[in-house]
């Protein structure tokens, strides 16, 4: 194990078990004697993964369900209160909630009064949060043009925003790591349906990005238990990972 160590880095190492029941035991073993390691987590129950995900299905979610989460980026922010208020106004203009930004510079948003709202005030949208909206507007824009979920995907993360600057910094290695994963799935998708296109299935053609696709994609890898095990349990980066076997053919261990 010395030898080892000194050959490579502990982030590249991993401790691989038969069975679950002993992968905590172990890694908290590990960790009392001194060495570096942690627990591997679902890659699509992480926050970074999560987000992703959820900006992407705006691309083809007309109900935007995943507004609230997209606005935790840096690249577009917008509070959970601008969230809300940008359905609302969607609602009540009738109109697509990525464009309620665009819409309140040509007509501002009214401030509720006292009749209209007796109960309770509902959160207004702030300039700041229309800025956001607009910018999640422009990529979202992009990506729906993308030749393929991989080729946009990656423009998301490395030209659309500053993600992919931010993922080179030390304390980002685990990030890097999952985003990494994500891209690899982004790309098994598409080799499978262009696969699908080049055999003449019906359903393949054009071959433009398709994002519900992606989606559903990845609903299936959770309903048949694919969790893509490479993300820590503690955020860090240099550790050696603790997990199973099967865990481990997932992350190429």
């Amino acid at each position: 194990a010395g030898e080892v160590r000194r050959e490579r880095g502990i982030c590249e190492q991993a401790v691989l078990l038969r069975t679950r029941g002993y992968v905590r035991q172990v890694c908290e073993g590990l960790r009392a004697r001194g060495d570096a390691a942690q627990l591997a987590a679902p890659l699509l129950d992480q926050p970074l993964v999560k987000t992703l995900l959820a900006t992407v299905s705006l691309t083809v979610d007309p109900l935007a369900m995943g507004l609230l989460r997209a606005g935790s980026s840096l690249d577009h922010p917008f509070s959970d209160d601008d969230a809300r208020a940008a359905l609302r106004l969607a609602r009540e203009r009738r109109i697509p909630p990525l464009e309620v930004g665009r819409a309140t510079e040509t007509q501002p948003a009214e401030a509720p009064t006292a009749e209209s709202q007796p109960a309770e005030a509902q959160p207004t949208l702030t300039p700041a949060g229309a800025a956001g909206l607009r910018r999640l507007e422009r990529i979202i824009t992009e990506l729906r043009s993308a030749p393929s979920v991989a080729v946009g995907m990656g423009r998301y993360i490395f030209s659309l925003t500053t993600l992919g600057r931010r993922l080179l910094d030390e304390d980002a290695q685990a990030q890097a790591a999952q985003v990494g994963r994500l891209l690899e799935i982004c790309g098994a998708f598409d080799a499978q349906r262009a696969a699908g296109a080049l055999m003449g299935a019906d359903d393949a053609a054009p071959l433009m990005a398709d994002w519900a696709g992606l989606l559903d994609y990845i609903s299936a890898m959770r309903e048949l238990g694919q969790k893509a095990e490479v993300a820590g349990d503690n955020g860090e980066g240099d550790a050696a990972l603790v997990l199973t076997a099967h865990g481990g053919k997932v992350s190429e261990f």
